[in-house]
């Protein structure tokens, strides 16, 4: 909120841009502050976009290198979808697994667990390590996973044999 930001700057003595996060003004509203943020925060947020992850990659680009992006979501299992029901509208329900995961594509990792009973609150810094989606323990399940199934293995060593073949 506007008076919210107003007091942050006020009392931080630090620029504070209150802007939508999605649409095409973001970017450009994002750009006038010119450098990068040390502090990215969103508290009661995520679970209202459209599309979280297109945000924590257009947030990632304006991250400071030793920046943190502060998330702040209900915990899925503590929500109560009766209470919501006709009050706040969430696009997404997040667990820990689901938002810290999301964010590993967005090629963040987790800095600092917060939360506390029905609410998660992270605190992620950029993964720096190249390819650093494919890294987590429940990415490497989910590619092995679809190379058994597919069997993509066989096939790409059929595919190399091929190539062999016609080279020679």
């Amino acid at each position: 909120s506007q008076h919210r930001a107003k007091f942050a700057s006020q009392l931080l003595g630090a620029p504070i841009l209150n802007s939508p996060i999605e649409g095409h003004e973001v970017r450009g509203n994002l750009d006038k502050l010119g450098g990068g943020f040390d502090v990215i925060y969103l508290n009661q947020v995520f679970e209202h976009l459209y599309d979280p992850l297109s945000v924590a990659r257009l947030l990632r680009e304006f991250l400071n290198d030793d920046g943190v992006l502060m998330i702040g979501v209900p915990d899925y299992y503590a929500e109560c979808t009766t209470l919501f029901s006709g009050l706040i509208m969430h696009t997404h329900s997040f667990t820990s697994n689901a938002l810290t995961n999301m964010l590993r594509l967005a090629d963040f990792k987790l800095k600092q667990d917060l939360s506390f009973p029905g609410y998660l609150y992270f605190l992620f810094e950029k993964d720096k390590s190249e390819y650093a989606a494919l890294e987590s323990p429940e990415t490497a399940r989910v590619v092995r996973y679809l190379f058994n199934h597919f069997d993509l293995l066989s096939r790409q060593l059929m595919f190399s044999r091929q190539t062999q073949r016609l080279s020679l």
